[in-house]
């Protein structure tokens, strides 16, 4: 009996750990699973079609699309929106305003790795910019913060008029067929969308989409993706304009509004409802 007595504490703890609280288990009993209403890389989503199923480079996945209004995370003095549950359970965040302007990558060229030296997000002073900031704004948030997969496409073997374009531009542009699994990827704390999450969360090419929860009025400029567009002397990042639209893409040494994407352990603890006016909190877990 003492040894059944073991086990059912052992249960106990488990059942805590995937308890109502625990964050991706709050979003998927207060939301539900739902199916996409509209054409993932086909058209615009301008209703709310809630949390969808498919599939990352971790597992089975979950992201919001359109017209949402119960995504919201406060994570200290930021607004954040839930873009997606990951393959891990881990929450992905992109933050509702631009923390600032800034470039891509002001690296010189390494004519001796080519392309691939300006499109490595890794080495990029982007990356040291962001990474700058979450350590400053989100210090007492380290704990809750884990490492995420962000897509870069660093292959511009897409030939269009002697232009190389990204393989996203084909699967983007011309195949609309978006994917939030990669081949090329950095794993770290801190990144921007790729293009393929814009576009599952609700946009689509050059059409003007002011209903879907990547909108924000307040932003009056373009803000940049994760995801190069050509290169042609130079490389290019997809941008998503302030309409919502697709832009025709910022050139990696311009700088353009920002908004930070990071991703909170799967064992984070929330408070509230998801509203602006009630966002989640993290309370407590790990």
């Amino acid at each position: 009996f003492k040894h059944i007595t073991s086990l059912k504490g052992e249960f106990s703890v488990v059942n805590e750990t995937l308890s109502s609280e625990v964050f991706v288990d709050t979003l998927i009993n207060n939301i539900g699973i739902s199916t996409a209403q509209s054409m993932v890389g086909g058209e615009i989503a301008n209703t709310d079609e809630g949390l969808i199923s498919t599939v990352d480079t971790r597992g089975t996945a979950y992201y919001f699309r359109g017209n949402v209004k119960n995504n919201y995370v406060k994570i200290g003095d930021y607004l954040f929106r839930i873009v997606r549950i990951n393959g891990d359970n881990s929450i992905r965040l992109v933050s509702e305003d631009s923390i600032g302007n800034y470039a891509f990558n002001t690296n010189p060229v390494d004519w001796n790795v080519g392309v691939s030296s300006v499109a490595n997000y890794g080495t990029s002073t982007l990356f040291n910019d962001l990474t700058g900031w979450m350590n400053t704004e989100l210090v007492d948030y380290t704990n809750y913060i884990v490492d995420g997969d962000y897509c870069v496409d660093t292959d511009f073997s897409y030939v269009i008029n002697e232009s190389y374009y990204s393989r996203a531009y084909e699967r983007i542009y011309v195949d609309g067929a978006p994917m939030l699994s990669c081949d090329n990827k950095f794993t770290g704390k801190i990144g921007l969308l790729s293009v393929d999450e814009v576009v599952y969360a609700g946009a689509f090419k050059n059409n003007i989409n002011k209903k879907f929860y990547l909108y924000n009025q307040n932003l009056e400029e373009s803000y940049l993706t994760l995801t190069g567009l050509f290169w042609n002397n130079n490389m290019t990042m997809i941008n998503v304009n302030s309409n919502g639209s697709l832009g025709d893409g910022i050139t990696v040494n311009e700088k353009v509004a920002i908004r930070p994407v990071i991703n909170i352990s799967a064992g984070a603890k929330v408070n509230g409802e998801g509203t602006k006016d009630n966002p989640y909190v993290i309370v407590d877990g790990l």
